[in-house]
């Protein structure tokens, strides 16, 4: 935008445009996370809480003991035609040791642009910040890159949200990634213009993730089994026991950790009474959406991955949306709300108690594509302006996108051939067709 290029601050006038900014700019992301899996495993228990057997024979065995707990005439049966109910739990728990393993080691790697010559003649450049924020989740059905819902689980409605490690019960967990220094001096070439940074993910959010999962079991059924008095001889003399009359029905069921919708917001068959008694079963799978953010020393967001015009008030308190109508020709450039720039974390697999029951294996759950690069920094705020690339790294990046390749040729024979007047410039990509409406 040439009013980016004419004003003081290094502020853009959006951070879903182009911008002409003396300003560091993401332009790779890799993504690692070693060794995490999805089990679950089944807990039952009595309403008190007293651990049960989980296998079906033992748990029925234990529920009509004499002395249960949880049922309804505790003692033996007085005689024939005598009945009773018994009340017990069943937990369905994350392994979180398996499931937080990769994230402890695991990491974000980001490779920054900073594409303007900075010599000993030109004054130091503002000094600068990158940070970020990680979320993990579950999915049912196709899960795009934008949800187009301001209601969704997913985008960070303000600044504070970037360091959010707090899960609040819908299906996200949230991992803050540590600030670092960002500032470029000395830039004389190419080389001296990209800089790496890698963000571990760490104990403290591992933790966190921990307690979320101990807090919230995947589902947690309360089942009503009836039962009735059997005869049975001991000698001559005739007694009384307990026996399962029929199947266990469901009084009362709870996904604590539920997948997401295409549109971000929590799969309502997953939050439904009716269809969670009716034992709701789809095909889910572990996502990751990484979100990185470079500030200037004043505090203001200078970039941001993914971004929408919606981001702009956001974090810069600039209110594009409301100025351009709400839409218009800026959203059609910019991209609708709200991009996610997700990874996909393992195979699909059925979420759900009756596949959760019979489920004896887990699912690797590394991140793919490992890693992804945009070919020009200043059209970085959208996902589909990125292509996948294993590799990231400053060498890899110049390698495709910078001065040797096809586009850098191309673009150079527009621009001054002096050696001192070197810039990243490659040819800026059409984005007729690319962007959703």
């Amino acid at each position: 935008h040439l009013w980016d290029y004419l004003d003081e601050d290094d502020v853009p006038v959006s951070l879903a445009i182009p911008s002409v900014e003396r300003i560091p700019m993401i332009c790779g992301i890799k993504a690692t996370m070693n060794g995490s899996s999805i089990k679950v495993n089944v807990k039952a228990e009595s309403p008190g809480g007293d651990e049960l057997p989980s296998d079906e024979a033992s748990l029925n065995s234990a529920i009509t003991a004499d002395g249960y707990s949880g049922a309804s005439k505790p003692g033996k049966p007085s005689g024939a035609g005598d009945t009773r109910t018994a009340q017990y739990v069943k937990k369905y728990v994350l392994d979180k040791q398996k499931f937080t393993s990769g994230i402890h080691g695991g990491s974000i790697k980001a490779v920054v642009a900073y594409p303007f010559r900075r010599g000993i003649d030109l004054k130091d450049p503002d000094s600068f910040t990158i940070d970020g924020h990680v979320e993990f989740f579950f999915t049912t059905g196709n899960f795009k890159f934008r949800t187009g819902n301001q209601s969704d689980a997913l985008h960070m409605e303000n600044d504070a949200a970037v360091g959010d490690r707090q899960y609040r019960g819908n299906g996200v967990f949230h991992v803050p990634l540590t600030s670092q220094s960002c500032t470029f001096n000395n830039v004389t070439d190419e080389e001296s213009a990209l800089q790496e940074f890698d963000f571990m993910m760490g104990p403290g959010s591992t933790t966190s993730i921990g307690k979320a999962i101990d807090e919230n079991p995947v589902f947690t059924v309360t089942y009503l089994q009836t039962e009735k008095a059997e005869s049975y001889m001991v000698g001559d003399k005739e007694e009384f026991r307990w026996v399962c009359d029929g199947d266990a029905t469901i009084a009362n069921a709870v996904c604590g950790l539920p997948p997401l919708d295409a549109e971000g917001k929590v799969d309502q068959d997953f939050a439904n009474q009716t269809s969670l008694k009716g034992g709701v079963s789809k095909q889910a799978t572990l996502r990751m959406a990484v979100y990185l953010r470079i500030k200037n020393g004043d505090g203001k967001t200078v970039d941001l991955v993914p971004a929408c015009m919606l981001d702009d008030k956001n974090f810069n308190n600039i209110n594009n949306f409301q100025s351009v109508g709400g839409g218009g020709p800026y959203i059609t450039a910019s991209g609708k709300q709200y991009p996610v720039m997700r990874f996909t974390c393992g195979s699909a697999f059925d979420f759900g108690t009756k596949a959760f029951d019979k489920m004896t294996g887990e699912v690797a759950a590394d991140a793919l594509p490992k890693g992804i690069m945009c070919a020009d920094p200043r059209w970085n705020w959208a996902p589909e302006h990125w292509f996948e690339y294993e590799d990231v790294s400053k060498a890899n990046w110049l390698q495709n996108c910078g001065k040797g390749t096809d586009s850098w040729r191309r673009a150079t024979q527009a621009i001054s051939r002096a050696s001192t007047n070197w810039r990243f410039y490659p040819v800026l990509r059409a984005t007729s067709g690319q962007i959703p409406r």
